[in-house]
């Protein structure tokens, strides 16, 4: 399942970067459930709960994977990125004005033209660093820091801190926009879709014509036809997710590099292998993280390696431990190494660790990650 992941992953990078037509033959949609079942039928329908195909149904907490295997044909360019509220991104070819205030276009990207309010984003293009309490704005002139009034006749209305009057940009002159609106990962269930794996997925509603989680009202509808869509909120519950019990961090040479959830240690995005993740923990040698399972859940499934970020230095011992039982462990983790899949039986266990100890340059970039890393919650 791992490596049909990440292979899935790839072509579908390489069809959207290259910008070239995708077109499906009829295949059978498809769903498969975590225990392996699988309905394959000419159509689906993801609503209320459930997924059927075929005449038969599985309930969406129990399912993996869900492909709608419509004939689609599609093309488009994937040059501009699309920072959404809820953390997942959209391509699109270029940005234009809407016919509707306070919304943006947009245009011939891999899923179509679609029309975005702009309380479903939080920015686009290189995301300027600096101060995130106000918004952001790079024009060729520079940036401007202040607040985004609206978007009206095709123009950013933008207050400036450094001019009392607002300012009006035309939206083709805005390189790129961040706006101080916090990101709010969705709730409940929710059906991600990796694009390309430079970015992070798309999260839609597992409804009918798949609408955006981050704005309802904009369907995609048969634009995700082919893509294999992944059901979050069931019962896959991301690692980084679950309160950590118990922490000891020890830096060499009293200088501690503090864990991160979702991140590489600096904060930037995880990056291991060439792919990017939008779930995981990173930490540092040498270090121990717990959690309390409970007995809750019956499965652990995570990649294993060094961040990109360092590759290929690094070089650490990693173990997985289960109620003081060793249930994976590895003695030398390398930057230079490909990652690692992770699977692994937690039935019955009520406390995991993760320990992270020094390899064989001490601690010289031993930023070790656990990248898609969640757990699947007993039945």
């Amino acid at each position: 399942m791992a490596l049909a992941h990440d292979l899935i992953r790839t072509l579908s990078a390489l069809v959207v970067l290259a910008g070239l037509s995708r077109t499906h033959a009829a295949d059978a949609a498809t769903a498969t459930a975590f225990d392996g079942t699988t309905l394959t039928g000419e159509s689906v329908v993801v609503a209320d709960g459930s997924v059927k195909i075929g005449g038969a149904s599985l309930a969406l907490a129990d399912c993996d994977w869900i492909e709608t295997g419509a004939r689609a044909q599609g093309s488009g360019r994937a040059d501009v990125w699309v920072r959404l509220v809820d953390g997942s991104s959209l391509p699109a070819s270029r940005l234009a004005a809407s016919d509707a205030p306070d919304a943006i276009l947009l245009e011939d990207g891999p899923l179509g033209d679609l029309r975005l309010p702009l309380t479903a984003l939080v920015g686009w293009g290189d995301d300027p660093r600096g101060d995130t309490t106000k918004d952001r704005v790079v024009l060729e002139s520079g940036t401007l820091v202040g607040s985004v009034l609206g978007v009206t006749d095709g123009s950013l209305r933008f207050q400036s801190r450094l001019d009392p009057k607002p300012l009006a940009f035309p939206l083709g002159d805005v390189q790129a926009l961040a706006l101080a609106t916090p990101v709010r990962p969705p709730k409940g269930i929710v059906l991600s879709v990796d694009l390309d794996p430079a970015h992070p997925p798309l999260y839609v509603l597992p409804k009918v014509g798949f609408p955006l989680a981050s704005a309802p009202s904009v369907a995609t509808g048969p634009a995700l036809a082919g893509y294999r869509m992944r059901v979050e909120g069931g019962r896959r519950i991301y690692l980084g997710a679950l309160k950590i019990a118990r922490i000891e961090e020890i830096g060499a040479f009293g200088v501690v590099w503090k864990h991160r959830i979702d991140a590489s240690i600096d904060g930037g995005p995880m990056l291991m292998g060439g792919v990017r993740y939008a779930h995981g923990i990173t930490v540092h040698s040498k270090a121990l993280v717990a959690w309390d399972l409970g007995g809750a859940y019956e499965r652990l499934s995570a990649y294993a390696g060094i961040s990109d970020s360092v590759a290929p230095e690094g070089d650490c011992h990693a173990s997985l431990i289960g109620d003081g039982k060793v249930l994976w462990t590895r003695e030398s983790v390398k930057g230079s190494d490909k990652p690692l899949p992770v699977s692994i039986d937690v039935r019955g266990v009520k406390s995991l660790e993760l320990h992270v100890d020094y390899g064989a340059r001490y601690d010289i970039g031993d930023h070790f990650m656990l990248a898609d890393a969640w757990l699947l919650k007993v039945k």
